[in-house]
C-alpha cells in the first residue's frame, strides 16, 4: 500500500492577491489621480493602501494620497514625507476620527495657518509635530482648547516658550516633550505647581540651554517615569537631589 503525503496547507489566495494589489497600486500613486473607480474605492481598502504607503514607502504622492483619505483613519504616520498645507486641510477635511498624528514641519510649503488645521481634529490623543518653528505659543493655545482628549504631545524644535503652560496644564497629558525649544526653569517649576504632576509619566526636556539644576530639582521625581535632560544647563550636583527618588539613570560621557 502506498501511502500518500500530507499536502502543506495553501496559503489564502485571495488575501495574497489583495494584498499585492495593493503594494501595486501604492508604488503606482500617479497613475490614479484622476481614475474614477480609484476615487470609488471603498474606504477600509483606502486606509489599507495609506497604511502600506506610509510603513513602507519613501515618498507620497499627495494628489492621489488625498484621494485615498477617509473618516476610517485613526493613525497616519507621515513623518517620512513633507507635509504641506494642502495635505493637512484634507486630513482635517475628511479624516476626522483621527487619534494619532505624526509629521515633521520642515517643508517650504508649510504655513502657520497650515499647521492650524490640525486643531479641527477633536478626538486627537497622539500629537507629533517635528522640527516646525511654526509651533508657538498661541498655535498651543488653540491646540489645547479643541483638542481636550489630548495626552501625547511631542513638539522638539518648536518656538514654544514658558508662556504656552496656561494652555498645556488643561490637558491632562502623559508624555511630552519640549526639548530643544524656548521653555525656562519656570515651565519645570509650573508644573511640580499644576495638575499636570497627577498626570505626567514621561517628560522631555532636553538642548534647552535655560534649564537648570534649579528648574530640574522642583520636578515630582517621584511619580514621573523618565525625565530626559541632555544638553540642558546642569552639573553633577544635581543627582544629589534626584538620585533619593530615581530607579534608573542612564548618562553619556563626551569622548
Amino acid at each position: 500500500m502506498v501511502q500518500s503525503k500530507k499536502s502543506k496547507p495553501l496559503r489564502n489566495s485571495s488575501s495574497t492577491l489583495l494584498s499585492m494589489c495593493i503594494k501595486c497600486v501604492a508604488r503606482n500613486m500617479r497613475l490614479y489621480e484622476n481614475n474614477d473607480y480609484f476615487i470609488k474605492l471603498p474606504r477600509h481598502l483606502k486606509t489599507k493602501i495609506i497604511r502600506f504607503i506610509t510603513r513602507c514607502l519613501q515618498e507620497i504622492y499627495v494628489p492621489s494620497f488625498q484621494i485615498l483619505l477617509n473618516d476610517a483613519i485613526t493613525n497616519l504616520n507621515l513623518v517620512s514625507f513633507d507635509t504641506d498645507d494642502n495635505l493637512l486641510l484634507n486630513i482635517s477635511m475628511k479624516s476626522t476620527n483621527i487619534q494619532s498624528l505624526y509629521f515633521k514641519g520642515t517643508s517650504k510649503n508649510l504655513s502657520y495657518e497650515g499647521i492650524l488645521q490640525v486643531s479641527k481634529l477633536r478626538l486627537l490623543k497622539q500629537l507629533e509635530i517635528f522640527n516646525c518653528f511654526l509651533v508657538n505659543d498661541q498655535f498651543i493655545e488653540n491646540l489645547a482648547t479643541s483638542c481636550t482628549s489630548l495626552n501625547h504631545l511631542s513638539i522638539p524644535g518648536s518656538q514654544i516658550s514658558d508662556d504656552c503652560f496656561n494652555s498645556l496644564q488643561k490637558l491632562a497629558l502623559k508624555n511630552l516633550n519640549v526639548s530643544n525649544t524656548k521653555i525656562s526653569d519656570k515651565f519645570l517649576y509650573n508644573i511640580s505647581k499644576s495638575e499636570l504632576v497627577d498626570h505626567l509619566e514621561e517628560l522631555n526636556v532636553s538642548n534647552n540651554k535655560k534649564v537648570t539644576n534649579l528648574g530640574l530639582s522642583k520636578l515630582p521625581w517621584e511619580t514621573l517615569k523618565y525625565v530626559a535632560f541632555h544638553g540642558c544647563n546642569t552639573d553633577e550636583t544635581l543627582f544629589d537631589v534626584i538620585q533619593p527618588a530615581t530607579k534608573f539613570m542612564m548618562w553619556s560621557v563626551p569622548c
